[in-house]
This record gives C-alpha cells, sequence and structure tokens, in this order.
C-alpha cells in the first residue's frame, strides 16, 4: 500500500505539514509521519508560537505577501527540514499550480502542492537545512522574495 493511503488510513487525517516537507525535499514520505509539535524551542509572534531562531524580519515579510502562511519550519535536522507552506488567497485557488511551476524555476527550493485542510490547495517550499549551516540565513532572507515572485507572475 502507497505510504500515503497509509498515513489517511492510520491516521484518519491529511498529511501533515512537516510530512509534507520531508516529502517535497525527498521525493518519498519518511517511514513515520513527523509529529507536527516538536519540544524545540519556540517563541511568540502576533500570539502564535513559531520557531525561536525565525527571524522577526522574515515572519512580517512572508505574512505580507498576498498568500496565507499556513506553516513554518526553521529547520532543524534532516529529517526536520526548513519550510513555508502557503494557501493561495480566497479566490485565486485556481493559481496555484502556475505559482508552484513559477517556484520550481528559482534556485534553491523545492516545490510541491497538494490539496490540505478545507479540502484547498497548499504550497510546500523546502530546503534540506538548519540552523546554523552555511546558506540557512540567505536561503530565509531570500524566500519571501521568490514567492512573491512566483505569485505575481502567476496572477499577472
Amino acid at each position: 500500500m502507497e505510504l500515503k493511503k497509509r498515513y489517511r488510513n492510520n491516521f484518519g487525517r491529511k498529511i501533515n505539514a512537516p510530512t509534507m516537507a520531508y516529502k517535497t525535499v525527498y521525493g518519498h514520505y519518511p517511514d513515520e509521519p513527523l509529529r507536527g509539535r516538536t519540544e524545540y524551542p519556540k517563541k511568540i509572534w502576533r500570539g502564535i508560537d513559531v520557531d525561536k531562531n525565525l527571524k522577526e524580519e522574515w515572519l512580517e515579510r512572508l505574512n505580507s505577501l498576498n498568500v496565507e502562511i499556513r506553516s513554518t519550519d526553521e529547520g532543524k535536522s534532516n529529517e526536520r527540514v526548513a519550510f513555508v507552506i502557503f494557501r493561495m488567497p480566497k479566490g485565486k485557488d485556481k493559481f496555484y499550480k502556475n505559482v508552484e511551476e513559477n517556484l520550481k524555476k528559482e534556485k534553491d527550493l523545492h516545490v510541491s502542492s497538494d490539496i490540505g485542510m478545507g479540502n484547498r490547495p497548499r504550497i510546500c517550499v523546502a530546503k534540506d537545512i538548519k540552523v546554523g549551516d552555511a546558506g540557512w540565513e540567505k536561503w530565509w532572507n531570500s524566500l519571501p522574495e521568490k514567492i512573491e515572485r512566483a505569485y505575481n507572475k502567476a496572477i499577472n
């Protein structure tokens, strides 16, 4: 049985964000779904828990985009990769495949999409990079611009 079906059958819900990010980077599901919540250090940003090492400036830039940010992870290990998952704004779901294809043209990104909660498409942008790795800050610094460029190109 395909792992995705096993995940849905065993857990009765859609694939969670860290598991989707893992598959986006490595091209296959991990042996077991990754837990959504971890014990890694967090901070409160705009009333929600976010990974401690994500800079306020990155969070502000990501959340000022025309897309709806659904989940982030700073990147903690080879298994728990860095990622952002987002949805299109209401009324723009029909453009998600175009945004995905535009993002796939960007350097340094792994990209995939599926249907998430509320039966709406979601896009995952990820990289097998973690806090402290060379290029980690550069990746996070450039990510909002890459998402914005892909979105604007798709809807215009």
